[in-house]
């Protein structure tokens, strides 16, 4: 029964989206219309049937196949809400940042120098990412869980031997 669960998700989703139509199928379909990934509508449409058929003919399926669709809701679930909540998060540090570079710049401590006319300040050296203190292996770590794939996983182990 943990697939009606699925299932329920699924059609919750759908419902948070605005998608249309009267019955799920239609709604699945019209999730195209708002941009949704092809790949997030087939696992929704593979958690309705496996829905449908624990409850109305009472089908079982194999716990391998029940975690298959587990994991379908999983990443529709982080490719439509987590991941957009972390963009905009970020969005909003940068123009935070950006804002008060700005502000500095138009009026700077009275600690700082003024930078003299035709020259750039450099930006202090430092391990990581422009100075942010992030590594190759740091940056990898963060986003593993996201690409858990054999790929990402080998890249992971090449960085850190460099």
């Amino acid at each position: 029964m943990a697939v009606v669960g699925y299932r329920s998700v699924a059609e919750a989703i759908c419902k948070e989206r605005g998608a249309r139509g009267k019955s799920l199928h239609a709604m699945f379909g019209d999730l195209a219309r708002l941009r949704v990934p092809q790949p997030v509508i087939d696992g929704f449409h593979e958690a309705r049937l496996l829905g449908n058929d624990s409850v109305r003919d009472g089908l079982e399926y194999a716990p391998d196949e029940i975690a298959d669709v587990a994991d379908l809701i999983k990443v529709a679930v982080l490719v439509l809400c987590v991941q957009p909540a972390e963009r905009q998060r970020m969005a909003e540090a940068r123009l935070a940042r950006r804002t008060a570079h700005k502000a500095e710049a138009v009026n700077p401590p009275p600690s700082t120098p003024w930078p003299r006319a035709g020259r750039r300040r450099r930006a202090p050296a430092g391990p990581g990412v422009e100075g942010a203190g992030w590594s190759a292996g740091t940056l990898l770590q963060a986003v593993l869980p996201y690409l858990a794939c054999p790929c990402t996983v080998s890249l992971f182990a090449a960085a850190e031997r460099r």
